[in-house]
């Protein structure tokens, strides 16, 4: 059983349509399905049939319309008798009022999470559940009141679904809806709004200003009001403007599975207290999803930058930029390139990614990426590979994660090779990640490239540091104290450590708890021990040829 108030009310069974002709059963109907599931009392059915003025035996009626309806089910138990009233035996989901309300706020749950495609995709989903106004037909105060409610939802689920659509560049395809829109809607400000942001990012900055005289103009007819202040602000921006913002992100470049507090971090500090240029930084070994990660935050606060969003990688380049722009600068490696790149009276933002913490930058909020624990690990092979197969092969999926470190570059490898072997089971990616020598390789997918990924982690590495990364691979393990790290280098302690900060900052090591007298430990990423195996062109020896060195 299915029922629809989003337009006209109808009921299906098995997805055929079931007449009701009477207005009266339908408004009884809607009333029911409103609080599906619950009960509904005599009273506010007699409220929702006839409004303020029920005839002396409405409460007799509508044991008349349940009969009708109960009949046209044809379901027992389909509307129970309950006191005080009724309750139909329809769970939320089979009505389309509440399968709009739960796309709109997964909706909206994943806007404010920086995921602007699935955000576009749920309203969307939740707009289709609409086919006119709601509850059209039915006319009581009670029911009146709650289409209004569903008909102001359903236009801010619009006004959401284009605002992501917008942080996704698609403002071209947005313009012709958006001046249907303000034709029906004119004093909508959220929607010019949009409109004046298209136009401008789509070159046509006359049309955007032409846009707000004309809202102006209605506001002061028809209400004698100016302009909100953030479509003034937009105005002005637009005014002062020479061009349209730049917006080149690139699209989004992995999943966020297991970064949840990073971003709300990230986020927070970007959108606070502006003034000076705000720097925030996110650093962390090769693979850790630094890219995907700013590329999120950064969409999430498109809107707080009217001067645009400008992503550069690699070497330094001047960067022509408003003073209120964003600037994401990818795989940085110096404070120096963070400085030189802030144009001159710089108020915007500064999102830094890159494999060393940048300690000498003055940053209001810094984020370092560690592997993802085992179940978000899980999570971001089933968003690639498909979660129907990572559910029906747990112990499969959790032995790939394992094998990948948690790294989610890795995991995103194997799942595009699981992605492009739909009928194969995720246990022969597992079986063929079992073998170290071949590991690499398979670990090598849809451009996804973690040898090559780790391996620029070497590049510049002295002599020492190559020969300390070769013992350290060779050993067969992971953690190290510095004790032991010293005795497999050959140096003594404290040279020892000096040489490992320095593979720490090449995110060659990670800093770990150790059982040492001081606490101080190593850990050696198990896929950065193979590529050290290679970078030095050592093939990973039997086990009684690996360096054994006393633990104790």
């Amino acid at each position: 059983m299915d029922v629809r108030i989003l337009g006209s009310v109808e009921l299906a069974l098995a997805g055929r349509p079931v007449p009701l002709t009477a207005a009266k059963q339908r408004a009884l109907l809607a009333a029911c399905a409103i609080d599906a599931d619950r009960v509904v009392s005599t009273a506010r059915l007699v409220d929702a049939v006839w409004g303020e003025e029920p005839p002396p035996t409405a409460e007799a009626l509508v044991q008349t319309y349940v009969s009708a309806l109960r009949r046209a089910i044809g379901r027992p138990g389909a509307i129970l008798t309950q006191a005080p009233g009724y309750r139909l035996a329809l769970t939320p989901g089979r009505c389309d009022a509440h399968r709009f309300e739960t796309l709109l706020a997964e909706g909206r749950a994943a806007a404010a999470g920086g995921d602007d495609e699935t955000a576009a995709d749920r309203l969307r989903r939740a707009l289709a559940q609409w086919r006119g106004p709601a509850l059209d037909g039915l006319h009581s105060p009670y029911l009146r009141a709650y289409a209004t409610q569903l008909d102001e939802l359903r236009l801010t689920a619009t006004e959401d679904r284009i605002a992501a659509e917008l942080r996704l560049g698609r403002r071209h395809e947005l313009i012709g809806e958006l001046f249907q829109l303000v034709g029906t809607h004119p004093l909508r400000e959220q929607l010019r709004e949009h409109l004046i942001r298209a136009l401008w990012r789509a070159g046509r900055r006359a049309d955007a200003l032409a846009v707000f005289r004309e809202v102006r103009q209605a506001l002061r007819t028809e209400l004698g009001i100016e302009p909100g202040p953030a479509l003034q602000r937009l105005h002005r921006e637009v005014l002062a403007a020479d061009e349209a913002p730049a917006e080149v992100l690139p699209p989004g470049t992995g999943s966020l599975a297991g970064r949840d507090t990073e971003f709300r971090r990230l986020r927070r500090a970007l959108t606070g207290p502006a003034g000076e240029p705000v720097v925030v930084a996110i650093s962390g070994m090769a693979g850790t999803g630094k890219t995907a990660l700013a590329v999120a935050v950064a969409r999430s606060v498109a809107a707080d930058f009217p001067d645009g969003l400008h992503f550069v990688t690699g070497p330094g380049r001047e960067i022509h930029a408003g003073p209120r722009a964003l600037l994401v600068l990818d795989n940085v490696t110096t404070e120096d390139r963070v400085r030189a790149a802030l144009p001159s009276r710089f108020r915007g933002a500064v999102l830094v990614t890159g494999r060393r913490m940048l300690t000498g930058l003055d940053c209001r909020a810094r984020v370092d990426l560690d592997v993802l624990p085992p179940a978000a690990a899980v999570a971001v092979l089933a968003e690639v590979a498909g979660r129907a197969r990572v559910r029906a092969e747990p112990a499969a999926a959790a032995e790939i994660a394992f094998h990948c470190g948690g790294l989610p570059l890795a995991l995103r490898a194997a799942g595009g090779w699981l992605a492009a072997r739909r009928r194969w089971p995720l246990s022969a990616c597992a079986a063929r990640l079992r073998d170290e020598h071949g590991r690499l390789d398979q670990l090598a997918a849809g451009g996804l490239d973690v040898r090559g990924a780790l391996a620029a982690s070497f590049a510049g590495l002295g002599e020492a540091e190559y020969h300390a990364m070769t013992r350290l691979a060779l050993a067969g393990r992971t953690d190290f104290t510095p004790e032991l790290l010293a005795r497999l280098v050959g140096l003594p302690v404290p040279a020892a450590e000096r040489l490992a900060d320095r593979l720490l900052d090449a995110r060659l090591l990670d800093a770990a708890g150790g059982a040492s007298p001081g606490g101080v430990g190593y850990r050696l990423h198990g896929l950065v021990r193979l590529v050290a195996l290679e970078q030095d062109q050592v093939m990973v020896p039997p086990r009684s040829c690996q360096v054994h060195v006393p633990l104790a």
